[in-house]
This record gives C-alpha cells, sequence and structure tokens, in this order.
C-alpha cells in the first residue's frame, strides 16, 4: 500500500485515511499514488466498526465516476468524518472532501469547484460533440447535488462557482459553506519540477486548471519567479555573445 494512499487504525474505532493523490478507474492506475474506488472499497471494508475516520485531503482530482463512488461509499459509512486539507481539494477530490461531516482547512490550503472536464483527441462531427456536452451536464447533475448538500446553497449559485474553475482559500470556503472551520497554520511544501507543481509529494499540472494561482504557493512562486529571472539573463547573454 503506498504512503499516499494508505487507511491507518490510529486507535480503537479510528481510522486515519490518506489520498495523496489523482483519482482514477479501475484499470487506469499509473503509479501508487493513484486511488481507485475497487482499491479504496477494499481498504474501507476494513473499517467496520469504525466510530471515527478522518480522512486528510491532497489531491488534483480525477475521473468522475471514480470519484463519486469514493463520495457515496463514505457519506453510507456511519462513522463521524473529519476531512483536512493538506495541501489542495480539487475537481472530484473536492466532492469526496464533502462527504464529512467536518471539514477543516488551514489557510495554506486551497480547494477548486469546476464544470465537468473531458479530453478530446481525434475527429468529431457536430453531433458527436453535442452528444458529448450532453454526457456532460448529466455527471454535473451529482456533483451540484453533493456541493448543495455540504454548503446549503441553492444549485444556481453552486453551478456560478463552478462555472468560474473557483479557487477557494480557506477563508472563501468557510464563508461559502464548502469547509466549517480553519485550522491549525500548516506549511505547504511546494516546487516546481519541469511543468509540474509538487505540493507535499503530490505532482499537479497547472495547465489542467483555468488560472492556477500559484502564487498562493509562496514557494512555488518564487522558484518560478526565479526561473523566469534564469532565463531572462540566459537569453540577454546568449543576445550579447552573438
Amino acid at each position: 500500500m503506498s504512503k499516499w494512499f494508505n487507511f491507518v487504525n490510529k486507535a480503537v474505532g479510528v481510522f486515519d485515511i490518506f489520498i495523496y493523490g489523482a483519482i482514477v478507474e479501475a484499470g487506469w492506475k499509473w503509479d501508487d499514488s493513484e486511488v481507485t474506488p475497487v482499491d479504496f472499497k477494499m481498504e474501507l471494508d476494513k473499517t467496520e466498526g469504525a466510530t471515527e475516520l478522518n480522512l486528510y485531503i491532497n489531491s488534483p482530482g480525477g475521473h468522475i465516476s471514480a470519484g463519486l463512488a469514493i463520495y457515496n461509499m463514505l457519506k453510507r459509512h456511519p462513522a463521524t468524518k473529519t476531512a483536512y486539507v493538506d495541501g489542495i481539494s480539487a475537481s472530484i477530490a473536492n466532492v469526496i472532501t464533502m462527504a464529512a461531516d467536518k471539514i477543516i482547512m488551514p489557510k495554506t490550503s486551497l480547494m477548486l469547484a469546476h464544470k465537468p472536464l473531458t479530453g478530446l483527441m481525434g475527429y468529431y462531427n457536430a453531433e458527436d460533440l453535442l452528444s458529448m456536452a450532453a454526457e456532460l451536464d448529466v455527471f454535473e447533475a451529482p456533483i451540484v447535488a453533493a456541493y448543495a448538500a455540504k454548503t446549503g446553497l441553492p444549485e444556481g449559485k453552486i453551478k456560478e462557482i463552478m462555472a468560474k474553475d473557483t479557487f477557494m482559500t480557506a477563508d472563501e470556503a468557510v464563508d461559502l459553506g464548502f469547509a466549517d472551520e480553519l485550522g491549525e497554520e500548516k506549511l505547504v511544501e511546494a516546487s516546481i519540477k519541469g511543468d509540474m507543481l509538487v505540493l507535499n509529494g503530490v505532482r499537479i499540472d497547472p495547465k489542467t486548471f483555468k488560472n492556477f494561482p500559484l502564487d498562493r504557493f509562496n514557494v512555488a512562486a518564487k522558484m518560478v519567479e526565479d526561473f523566469e529571472k534564469i532565463q531572462k539573463e540566459i537569453e540577454r547573454d546568449e543576445v550579447f555573445t552573438i
């Protein structure tokens, strides 16, 4: 079992659940950091009789159907559930977070809510694209329902938030009802490796999201700034050496 997806029997009746990676369908696992519904169910079944589940989330999201399956598993579990956002709770991982009875966010963490997305490769006619759009609308409905159930916001407001690809700070999430309280300040380890942002060991591609707020992760933002300065110096030196 990878340390990025793990269930820990912390005490009698208390389990810690760590989801530090992408949410994927069975058969789509590319590395041990990814979480499938099958793996999750196998581990969750071992918590029968638990009275408390602590869910630690640091995930960029992933496949919608896989995330909805995990969300529903957690909702059915009779234990009291508390979720902690250890970096970012994005996309379908954020829907999973909504299964908790209480959601706690340190001020150095983020949430992201957005409309369902699909990646396209190949060639399609108008009917194909309309069919894909209709399918995305179908997937949007249960996501809106999960957000509405947790926040108490009307569905129209939820859809407005999702349409904007809304990144929420801890304060904003609490104000909107996506989180219940602010947690202790926690250092988020952030760095840039190639085109990827690494948050507490989890690789996230900022290009996947609109207007990803790198500036909210100070370490990562500084590294980006330093990288840009180095690039400009290299370009300037090349100009003068021609």
